[in-house]
């Protein structure tokens, strides 16, 4: 179902949009998938995460977040109690 609505990412939650030069968000459907990736990256830079790092997702949700924070050598455990979202998920 949230599939029908939601970018690929399946985030659904706030995101970060690129500016134009008056500091403006240059929001589009188009451009949904990489904001969701720039606020995903944004929480990983505040965290400090990277080669070494141990993350713990609780949750889960869609693994975006975790995908992201393996993607720069962390090391990943995520939890959920969802059967979907851990069906969604553990392919990534």
């Amino acid at each position: 179902m949230f599939a029908l609505f939601l970018d690929p990412t399946l985030s659904y939650s706030s995101a970060v949009f690129p500016t134009d030069p008056a500091g403006t968000p240059v929001a589009s459907w188009d451009g949904l998938a990489g904001a969701q990736h720039r606020k995903i990256d944004r929480l990983l830079d505040l965290a400090r995460v990277g080669v070494g790092s141990r993350v713990l997702e609780i949750g889960t949700w869609w693994g975006e977040s975790a995908i992201r924070a393996a993607a720069r050598g962390a090391r990943v455990v995520s939890l959920t109690l969802s059967e979907a979202h851990q069906t969604q998920a553990s392919p990534k």
